[in-house]
């Protein structure tokens, strides 16, 4: 019996148990007014959780001291769901940079032809055009991913409870969405490093992209700062959160890729 405890570190029942409960419990996404269905979905898991518990506790299935992931999981509803939701954007991204298809290039930014133009003579703001270029329609597709989970975390309302888990949420988010751009510069020079080195279209594809993605990097910051909702004094992390939301440090990052 003891190598089939739920509680020891070599059980067989305790892993599956919480993984089964994991994939069928927690919510792939939730619409920001739906949120605070999630306390009280934690609650009645607690309380179909805790009989159970008692039981194997008796039958000395589980120790009788300290506790095991099966036991928090209910209590820590919350917080599975805002690690869950990271989870599912980073596969995301990780799927579309492995499976799509690197050479497929996508048109973007501005013609821009006049010189007086290009050195902002005639217009003062062409300096900061992206200008026309091919890059690949996977570095696109990120792009969209990234505005995509920063859309999500500016939508998220501030929590009254300021120690809640929930209120980590737009923080997470920003985080994931920094990490999508930085799981670029982990994954594609490394897949397609012999053909960046030896191929000049896929290494002036590759140069395209760094241009492309340290452009959007200039200003996103600046973009969605702006839209995050006004928080109260005591929320700490949210006035911190938006105080530092930016992107541009990662633009030396990508102009060195």
């Amino acid at each position: 019996i003891e190598s089939r405890r739920l509680g020891d570190d070599n059980g067989l029942l305790l892993e599956p148990l919480v993984d089964a409960l994991f994939e069928s419990c927690i919510p792939s996404f939730l619409e920001p007014n739906q949120l605070d269905t999630l306390q009280r979905d934690g609650r009645e898991l607690a309380s179909f959780l805790d009989p159970f518990l008692d039981k194997v506790t008796s039958k000395k299935l589980l120790p009788q001291d300290g506790e095991t992931r099966l036991a928090t999981f209910a209590r820590s509803f919350e917080q599975n769901y805002v690690d869950n939701r990271r989870c599912i954007l980073l596969n995301q991204a990780r799927d579309l940079l492995v499976n799509n298809d690197y050479h497929n290039t996508i048109q973007v930014g501005e013609e821009i032809e006049d010189e007086d133009e290009i050195l902002g003579l005639s217009d003062g703001m062409a300096v900061f055009k992206l200008h026309r270029a091919s890059v690949s329609d996977t570095a696109y597709k990120l792009m969209e991913l990234c505005r995509n989970i920063m859309d999500e975390a500016v939508a998220q309302q501030p929590v009254d409870n300021v120690e809640s888990p929930l209120s980590l949420l737009p923080s997470t988010l920003y985080r994931t969405a920094r990490e999508t751009l930085d799981l670029f510069r982990a994954i594609v020079p490394v897949t397609h490093g012999r053909e960046i080195s030896t191929l000049p279209r896929t290494a002036a594809v590759l140069h395209n992209d760094g241009v492309y993605l340290a452009h959007h990097c200039l200003t996103l910051g600046l973009e969605y700062k702006e839209r995050f909702p006004p928080v109260s004094d005591k929320d700490t992390r949210g006035k911190l959160l938006r105080q530092t939301c930016i992107f541009v440090d990662m633009v030396p990052l990508f102009r060195e890729l």
